[in-house]
């Protein structure tokens, strides 16, 4: 009786948000139902637009994107109104049609150019070779080393000696690129805000605002200060913007999102447009439980649980583990994961193995550690077929490993220019990763490890589906690492008994759920995590494992070095939040 009144609740909330006629801002939980919520409040809206009105729907990764365009039961969204990322909305419509400051006309968005990588000294030039540096890392106006770095990109440049030296180089690319109408998204941002500030651009934002009876903008948790600036310029100047969020899922550090930018936002709504969604439709309590002590302290309140338990092993566990040698994750958790999952009459296939770093969830499953980022190409090659392979029908990861061997094989083709990313040359080719998304996905299958190979045998599989698939590719590169990579290589091609479970990052797998879920803390973390929540405060670091544990609907399972077991359980009975022990 008590969860029906729940739901109940829960579907006014829903029904609040779909009906306001006022742009909204709203807070959903995991399993709110946003998503549905959204495109309802969409679909309400184009039904009371003029005939030359619509409405735009944005999030910030393709994904989320391709899973709202399934979910649109009225059929695919049309001209006037608009579908896509944050990114692709701004060049449209604020950025592409007016040029790059005296650039191109036309300028193109490229997703992965911070990613390009360059030396101040040329690999064609004779004088001393010097380190390859992110061209992200800088600056986008100035070419200055940038002060907000974060997380991986952090960690990499605090490995270079005197990348001062670095900074001419940065800014003359980061102009030749813009002249080139090619932008980062750090250039977009700064034009997009730089023509919503001019008075001359208002007639522009008139059109917007004429065309789209409301802009929706879902995951704002997303947006870095700089998008919200853009959301709040648009607002100033009329245009109709709604937002949904969730704080406790910003976890794209390298975007300088979080909680205060988003309540700056937040804060320019009337507190009758403020709604929450606090209702969960996906996991059961026993999850929301654990879940919400990866929360900050003043919204630890674990979410009102919609779901019954299908058996009463569901729930959510403790997967204590002694770390192997080199502080490595142990192969048993998988064991330990699946009996739990066995106990619950969960298929093993549909419940994935995640952490933060893909090696720590392949460790975790019985797997081989892999090594995407080797100077080796060969290891490289086999590490993105290994990732393919360890996804299983994870089609989201599975699809990035492809976007990886594309990379590779278009640099065995010798088609990049010099300073050239994967997405510029498409965009100079008109062409799109996804027309390439089925012949990768052949040649991939193609060289897939067996039983029977040897690496030899193996480079020499792929040399020969290279030379027959791609006749104009080099097959130089293709060699064995030198003797002290070798262990490296065979550990990519090990094919072992392959984990009955997908494995993917955490990241992969944001926005989807699952029957079952197993988030792996690394040794190397989990001093810090328990630090954090027994503080009642959360990074990033805290808010990536409540995505992943969120992602379970049955049973969640958070695997952690069993020396912190005591003062976990310790963490847990403080929050009354009702957990099991799973020894290995």
């Amino acid at each position: 009786m008590e969860l029906e009144r729940e739901r109940k609740k829960a579907q006014e909330a829903q029904a609040g948000v779909v009906i306001a006629n006022k742009p909204v801002v709203v807070s959903a939980c995991p399993g709110a139902g946003k998503t549905r919520v959204l495109i309802e409040r969409a679909q309400r809206k184009l039904l009371a637009c003029g005939p030359c009105q619509g409405v735009a729907i944005l999030s910030f990764s393709n994904a989320a994107i391709h899973e709202i365009e399934n979910r649109l039961s009225a059929g695919p969204i049309e001209f006037p109104s608009f579908l896509g990322t944050f990114d692709s909305f701004m060049l449209k419509f604020l950025v592409a049609p007016f040029g790059a400051d005296g650039g191109a006309i036309g300028a193109r968005l490229i997703p992965d150019l911070e990613t390009l990588t360059f030396s101040p000294v040329p690999a064609s030039a004779k004088g001393k070779k010097m380190r390859l540096a992110k061209l992200g890392w800088f600056d986008c106006e100035t070419g200055a080393l940038r002060k907000n770095l974060s997380g991986e990109d952090q960690r990499e440049a605090d490995g270079f000696d005197g990348l001062g030296r670095y900074e001419p180089t940065a800014r003359s690319i980061w102009r030749r690129l813009k002249d080139e109408g090619s932008l980062g998204h750090d250039q977009a941002r700064v034009l997009a805000l730089r023509r919503l500030g001019d008075k001359a651009f208002d007639q522009v934002v008139g059109a917007l605002g004429e065309r789209f009876a409301e802009i929706i903008v879902d995951e704002a948790q997303d947006c870095n200060p700089e998008d919200i600036d853009v959301v709040l310029a648009l607002r100033k100047k009329g245009v109709a913007i709604s937002v949904i969020a969730d704080t406790d899922q910003a976890i794209y550090g390298f975007r300088h999102g979080g909680a205060p930018a988003l309540k700056h936002l937040t804060d320019q709504y009337p507190l009758a447009n403020q709604h929450s969604l606090v209702h969960n439709f996906r996991s059961n309590q026993r999850i929301c439980g654990l879940a919400s002590v990866f929360r900050a302290g003043q919204a630890r309140n674990a979410d009102c649980a919609l779901m019954r338990l299908s058996k009463e092993t569901d729930g959510a566990y403790l997967i204590p583990y002694k770390p192997g040698r080199g502080g490595a994750v142990p192969g048993a958790i998988a064991q330990a994961f699946g009996a739990l999952l066995d106990a619950s009459e969960i298929l093993h296939a549909s419940s994935p193995i995640i952490a933060h770093r893909e090696n720590n969830a392949r460790r975790a499953a019985g797997l081989m550690p892999i090594n995407g980022q080797s100077k080796a190409f060969s290891i490289r090659l086999a590490s993105a077929v290994a990732s393919y392979a360890a996804a299983g029908g994870h089609w989201r990861t599975r699809a990035d490993a492809l976007k990886r061997i594309t990379a590779l094989v278009f640099e065995l083709r010798g088609v990049l220019g010099e300073e050239e990313t994967l997405q510029q040359y498409l965009d100079r080719r008109n062409e799109t990763l996804v027309e390439y998304r089925a012949e990768m996905f052949s040649f991939t299958e193609t060289i897939r490890p067996l039983v029977d190979d040897s690496a030899e045998s193996w480079l020499a599989r792929v040399k020969t589906a290279v030379k027959v698939d791609y006749p104009d590719a080099s097959t130089a590169k293709l060699r064995m690492p030198v003797a002290k990579s070798k262990a490296e290589f065979e550990k990519a091609l090990s094919v072992e008994a392959a984990s009955a479970f997908p494995i993917s990052t955490i990241h992969c797998v944001k926005g989807q759920e699952f029957p079952g879920v197993c988030v792996v803390i690394p040794p190397s973390n989990i001093v810090e995590v328990l630090d954090h929540i027994g503080a009642g405060v959360c990074y990033e670091a805290e808010r990536v494992l409540f995505v992943g544990l969120t992602r379970a609907e049955r049973v969640c399972a958070l695997a952690f070095p069993e020396s912190a077991l005591e003062r976990m359980k310790s963490i847990l009975t403080d929050a009354t939040v009702d957990v099991e022990v799973c020894r290995i």
